[in-house]
């Protein structure tokens, strides 16, 4: 079992709530959008006259496609900060393909434990929360049948303890606690992100500017990447 307690420091590296991009709406749109452009009649061009092959179109919708799981990672933090009024801050967000770490794709950044709310602010935030988080870490830490935790599922310790001595799976919990309380799930987030990039650009509309004749120096610069 792995201490509750751990070396401190000041960037956690967690898993973010998302269904990445296999089994989610962003990959679902993404696919739809392009395959809609693909046989609409109203395009300016021939796609196939301006992408030599298969290859370089699937490469593009490849990199547009973790380009905006990693748009959405920075989108539900700042959801989650207008959600709750706070200011976390995270960085080095990183796509994890399916089958890289025996399981399914993921979404991983660092979040800075200095820009976290206090146990004391997220009490005041969301009703019953220390046993809210000590039941959570029981359901997520705890072992069973085909499955060992590394990490103690007694979570109370550390409630008296800076963040910088939690454990990543701990601070992870906070912000999956914090998206359960709001009364959203990963779906709703998933669809506002969608919503967002809908009405304000993104790379749905970034790959169709790139997919117009005037644009191809911007398709060719995403296939290159």
């Amino acid at each position: 079992m792995k201490n509750t307690i751990t070396a401190p420091s000041k960037l956690k590296d967690i898993t973010l709530p998302s269904h990445g991009l296999y089994n989610s709406f962003i990959g679902t749109a993404l696919d739809d959008e392009m395959e809609c452009y693909y046989l609409s009649d109203q395009k300016q061009f021939d796609l196939n006259e301006y992408i030599n092959t298969s290859d370089d179109y699937h490469r593009a919708s490849q990199k547009v496609s973790k380009r905006m799981i990693l748009e959405y990672g920075a989108f539900f933090i700042d959801w989650l900060n207008d959600e709750y009024s706070t200011s976390i801050k995270a960085s080095n967000y990183e796509y994890v393909p399916m089958n890289m770490r025996n399981q399914g794709d993921t979404l991983h950044c660092f979040i800075d434990v200095d820009s976290l709310p206090s146990i004391a602010t997220l009490s005041d935030k969301i009703d019953g929360f220390t046993d809210k988080l000590t039941q959570l870490a029981i359901e997520r830490l705890s072992s069973y049948s085909g499955f060992i935790s590394f990490y103690d599922n007694d979570i109370k310790p550390l409630l008296s303890q800076p963040y910088s001595v939690w454990g990543d799976a701990y601070i992870m919990l906070i912000i999956e606690l914090m998206l359960v309380d709001s009364g959203h799930d990963i779906a709703d987030i998933e669809q506002y992100y969608l919503e967002y990039i809908g009405g304000n650009g993104g790379s749905i509309e970034y790959l169709f500017n790139a997919l117009d004749q005037h644009n191809c120096d911007i398709l060719n610069d995403i296939i290159s990447e």
